[in-house]
């Protein structure tokens, strides 16, 4: 009895990704979404919260926390830019993830509720 060789195939390369992707879905959606986007980063950049701070001194993506937190990358975001409330358990989970207090990190907004402290500019 004779075995008959499968015929194992490299797999198919992946197509490339063009590297201006990103200007086509800006394209896309036009102009004030790219001025929104912009105008968001511009913010995150100048109005840091405490978490985007200790967060960046320890060197860990959004996208490691959020999958611990077993949420999405854009709900993370959206905590730590100050624009979603989250419960104390979610909020001294992400204390211990990063290492520090939570009255460093958050300040409580309502009933059980919590939101990120943002860092006002020093001018």
């Amino acid at each position: 009895m004779q075995l008959q060789k499968r015929n194992l195939r490299s797999p198919s390369p992946k197509p490339q990704v063009k590297e201006d992707w990103h200007k086509k879905i800006a394209a896309n959606r036009g102009a004030a979404w790219r001025k929104n986007m912009l105008a968001g980063r511009r913010e995150a950049l100048l109005n840091p919260s405490n978490i985007r701070l200790v967060r960046l001194k320890k060197d860990i993506h959004q996208a490691v926390i959020a999958k611990r937190l077993d949420m999405s990358e854009s709900t993370f975001g959206a905590i730590e830019r100050g624009k979603r409330l989250v419960k104390k358990d979610v909020a001294a989970e992400i204390a211990e993830i990063l290492g520090a207090p939570l009255q460093k990190l958050f300040k409580p907004a309502q009933k059980q509720k919590y939101v990120a402290i943002l860092v006002k500019p020093v001018i």
